[in-house]
Order: structure tokens, then sequence, then C-alpha cells
């Protein structure tokens, strides 16, 4: 069952939600994020980003900020910016190699953020190491798993298998776990 809550100031698309370690989800679009307190169905402003973002990804780290990257315009912005929830502040963390958007992000296991793919260089993968604020190119995507929004592009995967004469099936999970493999430094 839905229930309706409080309405951000401003309309977003191309944004992302983030569930902060104290309760709240920062949402991001634009320049100016909000705050929403699922307590209290309120939404709230905080501190402005340096370089306004959409088609970004947003993660949040082992200590609690949240790391911004890259988005906002067709060929991706390299840069990348840490939410401090603390302060409600953003802060410039290293660039990336490559400009970035409609990328994904994952927090690895051992705290570093692996973020791969881009409208720009859809093979490409780098990866964030929150201690010392820098990136790291590490090896590209195969052809068989380059990803679009977030899923496996099954036209290049098709293409692929043709080339190999293997009929096609369809086990995403498999892939991925495959490709996590595949592209560590």
């Amino acid at each position: 069952m839905w229930t309706a809550t409080g309405s951000m100031s401003t309309a977003r698309y191309y944004h992302t939600a983030t569930s902060l370690l104290n309760g709240q989800v920062l949402v991001v679009s634009g320049v100016s994020p909000e705050l929403y307190d699922p307590a209290t169905g309120v939404w709230t402003a905080t501190g402005s980003m340096n370089i306004g973002r959409d088609d970004h990804t947003a993660t949040l780290l082992p200590g609690g900020q949240a790391l911004a990257a890259g988005g906002f315009d067709h060929n991706g912005d390299v840069t990348a910016e840490l939410y401090d929830p603390a302060t409600g502040m953003w802060t410039g963390t290293g660039s990336m190699a490559s400009g970035r958007t409609r990328q994904t992000a994952t927090l690895l296991l051992n705290g570093q953020v692996l973020v791969a793919g881009s409208n720009a260089d859809p093979g490409s993968a780098e990866i964030y190491d929150p201690a010392s604020g820098s990136w790291m190119h590490t090896k590209n995507l195969s052809p068989l798993a380059l990803f679009s929004y977030g899923d496996i592009t099954a036209q290049r995967q098709r293409a692929c298998l043709r080339r190999r004469s293997i009929r096609p099936v369809w086990r995403p999970y498999a892939l991925a776990t495959l490709q996590i493999s595949a592209i560590s430094p």
C-alpha cells in the first residue's frame, strides 16, 4: 500500500536517492540536493553541490559520506564530490579519467567504489579509493557484458554469442559474477 508523503521543493529527473546512515535519504539532481526524513515525511534543503549533476551515481561509503560521481552532460563529467551528512557540505574529491553518464557504481567489500560504463566509453571502468580520494583505472569490461543503464546490453551479448556459434542463454547473474572477477586490478 502506498501512502502520500511530503513533496520535494523541486521536481527532479535523472536523480539518485541514497539512504544515509542517519535514516534520511539524500536526493541529488541539479545543484540543490534535498534530504527526506521518512520519520516525519519532510523534505529539507541541504548544502549546494559544486557542480550540478544528473545521470550520475551516488554511493554511500562505509564512513557515512556519499560519493556523487560523473553525470551532468552527454559526454560525462569527470568530477566527483563527497557529501558529509554531519555538516551538510559537499567537497570535491579526485577526478575520474573518463567522463561518465549513466554509469554504474558498486561499493566493494574493501570500501572502494567500482564505477563502470558510461555513454561516452561503455567499456571503461575505474575504482575510487576513499582513503586517498583518488581514482585508478582498471581493466575494461569485456564486450560480452557492457552495461547500459545498469543492465547487460542484450544486443551486444547476442552479437558476441553469434560469432562463437553459441545459442544465447539469458543468465545475467552468471555474467555479472564473471564480469566482476574479470575487471579486478
